[in-house]
């Protein structure tokens, strides 16, 4: 896992894109725990909104991805027009 981007979410878990594989890797510093959640494309910008959702942009993929920190599972994955490099969240 070769590390892009990382953003830490409200429970202080550490949440990381992918540059060379079609992942995110979720790290819980509490107990040194590592997660990988594989993405099904390329990962590459990343970040949390307050309510605990991981976006995760896919770049030369063309998508775009909700993760449910919570559970670490994907909550949809769809096609992006462009493609994106990095995912801006806003409270609107």
């Amino acid at each position: 896992h070769q590390t892009y981007g990382a953003v830490p979410d409200r429970a202080g878990i550490l949440w990381a894109s992918s540059h060379d594989r079609n992942e995110v890797l979720r790290l819980d510093p509490a107990t040194g725990a590592f997660t990988v959640i594989p993405l099904g494309h390329f990962s590459y910008g990343i970040s949390v909104d307050r309510e605990g959702h991981v976006f995760v942009s896919g770049w030369n993929t063309s998508r775009l991805t909700r993760l449910d920190s919570a559970t670490a599972t994907i909550d949809w994955s769809v096609a992006a027009e462009n493609e994106g490099r990095g995912v801006s969240i806003t409270d609107d």
